[in-house]
């Protein structure tokens, strides 16, 4: 007889039904734990390094760490995503997110900004792509441009909702988590990027599949200059219309290239 079954017998039953809700979620939590930390190092031991991807909801990617706030079909870890403090200094070789950043509240953005400088190597680019541009989109509603497919003919306040928001009453149960906190355009990212201490980026105006205005924001960004790009794969061709046009609207100490080059080896891998 094992000493396990021996407290059993001593035990009364409400007594171990109350030891079992304890324990038991701190095991699963310890094997969970084990299993994202074990997939980490495999990806950090591969030639491209470990890519990170925050706020991944149901997009699993085989050659990322997918974290999301909950546990969903395609997270490998469910955490905290505006705070990277389970991840080592300079130990990612690309962090991206898609349709994240625009939900965290403004007092988180910038420090999630500098703990992803931390975590990133020298010379690995931040890669955050999805926020609606407001510029782009108030320009639309006050020419009442044509509509996206789906939404309605015309770009009225239904479409401004949409990309300011993000249609929080689709997501039932999930309302306030999908609320869009924030509002963006290039002044602003550009602005954070700088009291983040990134030295370098690209930012660009691009339309989301199936869509046919350039209104979502996406930025490279850098702590100092970009280097070794031909190892970081990013699913551009996921979120990025192949048929239109990726617009640059700013960038600070390196050439469009870069982003022209990364989209060709991303999409290649």
């Amino acid at each position: 007889m094992t000493w396990q079954s021996t407290l059993q017998r001593a035990l009364p039953q409400q007594m171990r039904e109350r030891l079992r809700s304890v324990v038991r979620p701190r095991i699963a939590k310890r094997a969970v734990e084990k299993a994202w930390r074990e997939r980490a190092r495999h990806l950090s031991a591969t030639p491209a390094g470990l890519h990170i991807h925050l706020g991944c909801g149901d997009r699993h990617y085989e050659w990322m760490l997918n974290c999301d706030y909950r546990i969903t079909r395609a997270s490998d870890v469910a955490m905290n995503c505006s705070n990277l403090s389970i991840f080592a200094e300079q130990s990612a070789s690309a962090i991206f997110s898609h349709a994240f950043f625009e939900h965290l509240y403004r007092d988180q953005q910038l420090p999630l900004l500098r703990d992803c400088g931390r975590v990133l190597k020298k010379g690995a680019p931040l890669v955050f792509v999805g926020l609606p541009d407001f510029r782009a989109i108030a320009d639309l509603y006050l020419k009442r441009a044509s509509g996206i497919p789906g939404v309605g003919e015309v770009f009225d306040l239904a479409h401004v909702y949409r990309y300011t928001h993000g249609n929080p009453e689709a997501a039932h149960g999930w309302w306030l988590e999908q609320l869009h906190k924030s509002l963006f355009d290039k002044e602003y990212l550009a602005n954070l990027l700088s009291n983040a201490d990134f030295k370098s980026w690209i930012m660009f105006n691009y339309c989301y599949l199936g869509e046919h205005w350039p209104i979502n924001l996406g930025f490279l960004a850098w702590k100092e200059r970009p280097s070794e790009m031909h190892k970081v794969r990013i699913p551009f061709s996921d979120v990025i219309s192949p048929e239109r046009e990726i617009m640059v609207i700013d960038r600070r100490n390196c050439s469009e290239d870069v982003l022209t080059e990364l989209r060709r080896t991303s999409d290649q891998a």
